[in-house]
């Protein structure tokens, strides 16, 4: 049986001016999703969120949650909605559990909700510290806090790890995968960043200049035949010569201090080494990555 669909747009589109920001976006969030909206910066995905939640009135098209239109009862709607839209923004001399307080009031819940989503959020030893002292890792969990507060079903979180730390990061993707498993929730999450999705997402959709080019599985949306690997060996130039001349490198080439990085299939990777051996050069390391998300799009979507 096929999960609930909880959040649905057809044909959701914002013309700015002779400018589409979003262009007949149609995209399904189904129950017990970290479905992760991905694209460049500027593809569309805030505006995305501001017109899922009604901060931007649509051009054209619509948008359903729990099976109803939201234009039907909007207040009812966002009851059960959470979002963090943009850079979280609190209070700066109040308190982290006194901004929370207002907005608990203004949801109608009580102190026990607050002091959990506190507990979930790792901030109740910090709580009772002022907002403009808090860190940008914390603001950023104050943020899915104050998202969370009113017992959502669905959070929309708009690039919830952006300016974070590598450690940063890795708590914000800890502290949504627990929520999303242990307390109910399901999250559209928005991010620029291909690991996010990665280590995040269940499902993805990727948007560009506004539409919506694929959505799936995020194993399968995202799987590529390419990589980016770093060629470690000596006389660089003359080895980035020979790969060139049998066509096994493509664009881009970046030089290193100990060699080149190129994109290059997965099944040539061996060809790669068997080459430079049998040609007298010394190979000290072929490290394959995943492509960045500009050379995702570059390869994998017909118009960038």
């Amino acid at each position: 049986m096929s999960a609930k669909v909880v959040l649905k747009t057809e044909g959701l589109t914002r013309i700015y001016g002779s400018t589409p920001a979003v262009d007949n976006l149609n995209l399904e969030v189904r129950e017990g999703d970290i479905y992760g909206l991905l694209g460049l910066p500027g593809a569309g995905k805030t505006t995305c969120l501001q017109l899922m939640l009604g901060l931007v009135r649509p051009t054209s098209g619509s948008v359903s949650f729990f099976g109803r239109n939201f234009q039907d009862n909007p207040l009812d709607t966002l009851s059960k909605v959470g979002a963090m839209v943009g850079a979280p923004a609190f209070y700066p001399f109040l308190s982290a559990r006194e901004n929370l307080k207002l907005l608990a009031r203004l949801r109608g819940v009580g102190r026990e909700r607050l002091q959990r989503v506190l507990e979930w959020a790792d901030l109740d030893e910090r709580a009772g510290e002022k907002v403009a002292t808090y860190s940008p890792r914390l603001l950023q969990k104050l943020g899915i806090a104050a998202a969370l507060v009113g017992n959502p079903l669905l959070a929309l979180l708009d690039e919830p790890t952006a300016g974070l730390d590598p450690q940063g990061v890795d708590e914000m993707r800890g502290l949504i995968r627990r929520l999303a498993a242990g307390h109910g929730v399901t999250f559209l999450v928005t991010s620029s960043n291909l690991a996010d999705i990665e280590a995040l997402c269940n499902r993805v959709g990727i948007i560009h200049c506004g539409r919506l080019w694929v959505e799936g599985d995020t194993k399968d949306v995202l799987e590529t035949d390419r990589v980016r690997l770093h060629v470690k060996v000596d006389r660089a130039d003359s080895a980035l010569n020979l790969l060139e001349e049998e066509n096994i490198v493509e664009d881009p080439v970046v030089r290193e201090t100990d060699g080149f990085r190129v994109q290059v299939k997965k099944d040539r990777i061996n060809e790669v080494a068997r080459l430079l051996v049998s040609s007298g050069y010394r190979v000290h390391g072929l490290v394959p990555r995943r492509p960045t998300l500009e050379e995702y799009f570059m390869h994998t979507l017909p118009i960038i």
